[in-house]
């Protein structure tokens, strides 16, 4: 959380500088841009030099080199800190649990509880002639159109590489919960239903017009799920889950814009205390 309101003001062109280089990071992909010269038309040269100084000074970017080589880092406005290049789209890292056979206990899926047993019945059924294969020997790339047995697995890793080339050092498992699941239907166990539990809060991000944008759900858990506004029906408002490309915007843009000193707190729920006590 920024918990110093800084001596400076933050403007509406600060936002709007800062919302620019937000929709570019959302297009590319990627939270450091190499822009060069005056890359931003709605403002002056020499303003959009003092707010990107203004915005580096207030710790919402970071910029790196000079001429041709000179790269704006966008940094997380809550905290300061570098952030994944989706940003704030990322959700929460996603767990997958199991119910131990012998136990019946609740478990995490993780790579350390793959034996090679597992790895083994994994293989078997999901190989292209899997009966055919027996762990120390070559197997048919289910990959590629393979005449001849061409991939070559580590029972012990998980680890697999096909000598036609056509995949090389890929893993069985990834850490999320669709991986995890396809693992647990083929090797017999049995996946919990992730619970987020209760929607604990419901959050509508408005755009500059003061139109709705999207919708943010916070639950129990502590993850969020984002769904985006697509128009207005019958019984009100329509969101559809996923941003789908939609670029992310502050909470509360438009008033923002308007004001002379802004805030910068940890969530939406932090925010709407904040701006009750202004009020």
């Amino acid at each position: 959380m920024l918990s110093a309101i800084y001596p400076d003001k933050w403007t509406g062109t600060d936002a709007l500088i800062y919302d620019a280089l937000s929709e570019m990071m959302s297009k590319t992909g990627n939270n450091e841009l190499r822009l060069v010269g005056h890359w931003f038309k709605a403002v002056s040269k020499n303003t959009l030099s003092d707010n990107e100084e203004h915005l580096k000074q207030t710790g919402f970017i970071r910029v790196k080199g000079s001429g041709q080589d000179r790269v704006i880092e966008i940094l997380n406005p809550e905290t300061s800190q570098s952030m994944p290049a989706k940003g704030a789209d990322q959700e929460p890292t996603e767990r997958a649990y199991y119910v131990d056979p012998g136990t019946r206990a609740r478990r995490l899926f993780s790579e350390e509880g793959l034996t090679r047993e597992i790895f083994e019945t994994y293989f078997r059924k999901s190989l292209v002639r899997g009966e055919e294969w027996s762990p120390g020997s070559l197997a048919y790339c289910p990959f590629h159109g393979d005449d001849k047995q061409s991939l070559s697995i580590n029972v012990e890793t998980g680890e697999f590489q096909c000598f036609a080339t056509c995949i090389k050092g890929s893993k069985l498992v990834h850490d999320v919960q669709e991986a995890w699941s396809s693992v647990a239907k083929k090797i017999g166990f049995k996946p919990v239903p992730r619970s987020r539990g209760n929607v604990t809060h419901r959050h509508v991000y408005h755009d500059e017009k003061g139109d709705q944008h999207y919708m943010v759900l916070r639950y129990e858990d502590g993850s969020a799920s984002y769904w985006r506004y697509t128009g207005f029906g019958y019984s009100g408002a329509i969101y559809k889950t996923g941003l789908k490309g939609r670029k992310r915007i502050l909470y509360n843009l438009p008033e923002v814009i308007a004001a002379d000193v802004v805030l910068f707190v940890e969530g939406e729920k932090k925010a709407l205390i904040v701006a009750a006590h202004n009020a």
